[in-house]
C-alpha cells in the first residue's frame, strides 16, 4: 500500500488494463465526487451518437479512448465497466 497521505500530489488520471482496479481506486479516494448513476438515452453505445455520423467517424472516436471492442458497443451500458 502507498503512504498516499505522505505525498503533495494530484491527480490527473488513473490508467491501467480493464479490471486492474481503476474504479476501485477513484470509489475509494474521491467517493464524495464519483458519480454513482447516469440516465442514458438508449440502451447501448452505438445507439447514443447521433445519427449524421458516419461509422468511420463514431469507430474513430471510440478507439480513440481504449473502447475498441465492437461486440462490447452493442452491450447495454449496465453490462459495462465504470472503469
Amino acid at each position: 500500500m502507498l503512504p498516499l497521505e505522505d505525498f503533495d500530489w494530484q491527480i490527473g488520471v488513473i490508467v491501467g488494463r480493464s479490471g486492474s482496479g481503476k474504479t476501485s481506486i477513484a470509489k475509494q479516494l474521491f467517493s464524495d465526487s464519483y458519480i454513482r448513476g447516469f440516465e442514458y438515452k438508449s440502451k447501448c453505445v452505438l445507439d447514443d451518437f447521433p445519427t449524421g455520423l458516419e461509422t468511420s467517424e463514431i469507430t474513430r472516436m471510440l478507439c480513440s479512448v481504449g473502447f475498441a471492442s465492437p461486440p462490447d458497443w452493442l452491450k447495454n451500458y449496465d453490462c459495462l465497466s465504470q472503469g
